[in-house]
């Protein structure tokens, strides 16, 4: 087996800090990282460096971060950003800190009847979201089916998904699914299949979660009931139809399937009690430290009083140049300033010749009156 990529340090000029690998798929490494930018986990997945040349995987990658991007659903992993044009293409996707599916199986054993058709429930709205988009995802299984901290199921690894436009993205050196969960007819070709296909799966996966094996002769069930007897009673013919041989015999669409799997649901007793959570809360997602210890710039204090050869610093203030602007209205505010002035001393010197006038003429009509008696 050959060694694991290096752990990259940041991505996309240091928004993302990368902390941990989280998994080594066939095309691609998947990573956790912090998103320095709004302060969250998510997931970072990186085309693997063999790849890099090959147009057809490139091809691929883009595609799914297109389709995961399109697709808007509580089921489905959402993809917030991508760069698929540079040399090392990446996607950053929502974090599923609650693990895999298959993870949980393989820890626990089988899944309890009314978890079980919870999570198929679940798969089947994201497909129906999908589907309704036109999109089928050709490689429904556990180990696809990823969960939050609250237990929420999200599909996700949509990379050899169809679209409705007839793009296939499945080449003949890739999977074309695992035997388990594959549909009879994408056995024998996977570029023809539709959505029913993906019922199968779904129908294929939640066998495996109630029974804790998978089988790849479901579609015969109706032949070898022996396939079903771990199989709660009233659950036998909703698997069996939505894994039959012919696809115009299941459901019509993944719709219609989550509404028979909530009508079992109710004829079912009560999973027991013991029954380990579906997801737990990472308690080690904490922000890293260099996000929350931000770097601080130390200045050195200056010396009370400086040694006798050395000249005191200059003072911080600095004079800047005045804006002429001001200049111009200082120069108006003085003009204005000594016209008043001018203008209120020439009032009263007017008002102060009035009065001397006033008494002159006083005086002389006073004398005018004496030399006349």
């Amino acid at each position: 087996m050959a060694d694991a990529a290096p752990l990259p340090v940041d991505l996309d000029q240091g928004r993302y800090l990368i902390k941990e690998r989280l998994g080594d798929g066939a095309m691609a490494d998947v990573f956790m990282a912090f998103d320095v930018q709004t302060d969250a986990w998510c997931a970072v997945k990186i085309l693997k460096e063999e790849f890099l040349k090959r147009a057809s995987v490139r091809e691929r990658f883009t595609a799914e971060a297109r389709i995961l991007m399109m697709l808007d659903h509580r089921n489905i992993i959402r993809c917030l950003a991508a760069n698929t044009e540079i040399e090392h293409p990446w996607m950053v996707l929502e974090l599923a800190e609650g693990g895999c599916l298959i993870d949980w199986i393989q820890s626990n054993g089988k899944v309890p009847p009314r978890m079980a058709i919870d999570i198929a429930i679940q798969i089947c709205k994201g497909l129906g979201a999908a589907h309704d988009a036109g999109i089928v995802h050709r490689d429904v299984k556990p180990h696809n089916i990823l969960m939050n901290h609250r237990g929420v199921c999200k599909l996700t690894d949509f990379g050899i998904a169809r679209d409705e436009e007839g793009m296939d993205l499945t080449r003949t050196d890739t999977s074309l699914g695992t035997l388990g969960y594959v549909a009879p007819e994408q056995r024998a070709s996977a570029k023809e299949v539709d959505h029913r296909a993906d019922i199968y799966s779904a129908g294929a996966t939640l066998y495996k979660m109630v029974v804790g094996e998978a089988s790849a002769d479901l579609f015969v069930a109706d032949r070898f009931s022996e396939l079903m007897v771990d199989v709660p009673e009233p659950l036998r013919p909703v698997i069996m139809e939505a894994t039959a041989y012919r696809p115009d015999e299941r459901f019509e669409t993944a719709h219609e399937f989550a509404r028979r799997l909530h009508e079992v649901k109710a004829q079912l007793a009560p999973d027991p009690s013991e029954t380990p959570q579906l997801a737990l809360r990472r308690d080690d997602l904490e922000p890293p430290v260099t996000v929350t210890s931000r770097p601080v710039e130390v200045r050195e204090r200056a010396p009370a009083s400086p040694p006798p050869d050395v000249h005191p610093e200059p003072s911080l203030e600095l004079e800047l140049p005045e804006d002429p602007r001001f200049a111009k209205a200082k120069v108006a505010a003085i003009v204005f300033g000594l016209a008043v002035v001018g203008c209120f001393l020439g009032i009263v010197l007017v008002r102060s010749g009035v009065t001397i006038v006033s008494a002159h003429l006083q005086a002389s009509g006073d004398q005018d009156a004496y030399f006349a008696t």
